[in-house]
């Protein structure tokens, strides 16, 4: 690669990162899984070059066209990447969720998130998505400790939304001292009484609470439950054998 070229991917790269604003280099290079010093060589002028197959991932991991990322057109074995990006769609993990239990609702700081690539088509793609770190047991039947799961807020659904019988909500409730927690639970409905369920193989966890339909306001400084988002998908590992 001449220097003329390597000056102009070099440009359109350290152009790409300034336009993202608090996230800085070593959480976009966290994210796509690359070495933010090889990133950083480059970028300083030290290399002269990075290799395509970093390129594709910070790319992939950016939800971009990899032609963005080297100033050029995209033609070429970017034209594969370029197409799978068309066919994927990257959400934010924006928070950890204890499944079953309330905890403190945690929100992680920009420079701390991932995002994972799901499917542009996934359900209820045209809300505005988050995605939530599970923690412990309690819905180990659906959620291993440790997976990940994409939610639609209640806010986006209409007013007139309610939750079907066997959908996953995002529950949240304010403790005594004013700190909003938040669980996942499934919702069955019992006559006129709505029913939320963990879903465990944990014998810890077998107990519903009941939503009560006319939950305190925040105004009042009670400790109301009420639903706050739709779980729509999820990302986890594969069942051991």
């Amino acid at each position: 690669m001449n220097e003329l070229q390597a000056n102009k991917r070099r440009k359109a790269l350290q152009d790409y990162i300034n336009s993202k604003g608090d996230r800085q280099l070593n959480a976009i290079c966290k994210a796509a899984g690359v070495s933010e010093s090889t990133v950083r060589q480059f970028l300083d002028g030290k290399t002269q070059s990075l290799q395509m197959v970093t390129y594709d991932k910070l790319a992939i991991s950016e939800g971009v066209p990899v032609s963005v990322l080297l100033g050029e057109d995209g033609v070429g074995r970017s034209d594969a990447v370029n197409h799978f990006l068309s066919e994927i769609r990257r959400i934010d993990v924006i928070g950890i969720l204890q499944a079953g239990l309330f905890r403190t609702a945690e929100e992680l700081p920009p420079e701390e998130r991932k995002s994972l690539a799901l499917p542009a088509n996934i359900p209820y793609s045209d809300h505005d998505l988050g995605a939530f770190k599970v923690l412990g047991p309690s819905m180990d039947q659906f959620y291993p400790d440790g997976s990940y799961v994409i939610v639609a807020p209640s806010i986006g659904l209409g007013s007139g939304w309610v939750p079907e019988s066997g959908q996953h909500v995002i529950v949240q409730r304010r403790n005594s001292w004013g700190e909003f927690e938040a669980t996942i639970k499934e919702v069955r409905y019992d006559g006129d009484k709505v029913m939320l369920w963990p879903r465990s193989n944990h014998p810890d966890f077998q107990k519903p609470w009941e939503l009560t339909p006319e939950p305190p306001s925040e105004d009042a400084g009670a400790d109301g439950i009420r639903i706050t988002g739709l779980v729509v998908w999820f990302v986890g590992r594969a069942p051991r054998t």
